[in-house]
């Protein structure tokens, strides 16, 4: 155990194994125990056991977007899929909420997307963008519907700014027929 941070190596690389996807953890177990047994001093191991921290994350990331892009399989991408419609309706039910939390999994979300390594630079920037303008489209659908119904409720006229929600909605639409046309280009290239 380093007596300067009380941190123990060892303990580290077993806990940034253990979050790494199962496909992967053989390999990277083996060679972080031997990094961390190697390593000249306690301050070296330690710098060791950050960095397989790190990788692990950065390949748990990966292993997430490539699911959200399919190319883990059909089961782990209706599941990741769920999880993200599963949030989507959560946070839909927390109100005032919904915005800062619905900004932070889309955040989560484009981030394991950039990260997957698809096929090509196109297909990836037609998912993100897909991404980004379809969840923009939804924030201001969502906005403008809220502003219809409290007008509605106050007996006043719908403000001219929420007057493009069928806009938003065929942005939306059109972003979702995107996004699963790029998903769908990316598994048949993958297959080739």
């Amino acid at each position: 155990m380093t007596k300067k941070t009380g941190r123990d190596p060892a303990a580290m690389v077993e806990k940034a194994v253990s979050k790494l996807p199962t496909t992967e953890r053989e390999r990277y177990a083996e060679e972080w125990r031997h990094d961390v047994a190697a390593a000249p001093d306690a301050a070296a191991a330690l710098q060791v056991a950050r960095a397989a921290r790190s990788m692990s994350r950065r390949l748990w990331w990966r292993h997430a977007g490539l699911a959200l892009l399919g190319q883990r399989g059909r089961r782990a991408l209706v599941k990741a899929w769920l999880i993200v419609a599963a949030l989507l309706v959560a946070m839909s039910l927390l109100g005032s909420l919904f915005y800062l939390v619905a900004a932070c999994a889309l955040v989560l979300t484009v981030l394991a997307l950039l990260d997957a390594g698809v096929s090509s630079r196109v297909i990836r920037s037609v998912e993100v963008a897909s991404v980004v303008l379809g969840a923009s489209a939804f924030a201001y659908l969502w906005w403008a519907w809220g502003v219809a119904f409290d007008a509605a409720d106050n007996f006043q006229p719908v403000p001219p700014a929420a007057d493009h929600g069928a806009l938003a909605g065929i942005i939306l639409l059109a972003c979702i027929v995107a996004f699963v046309a790029a998903l769908a280009t990316s598994l048949i290239r993958r297959k080739r």
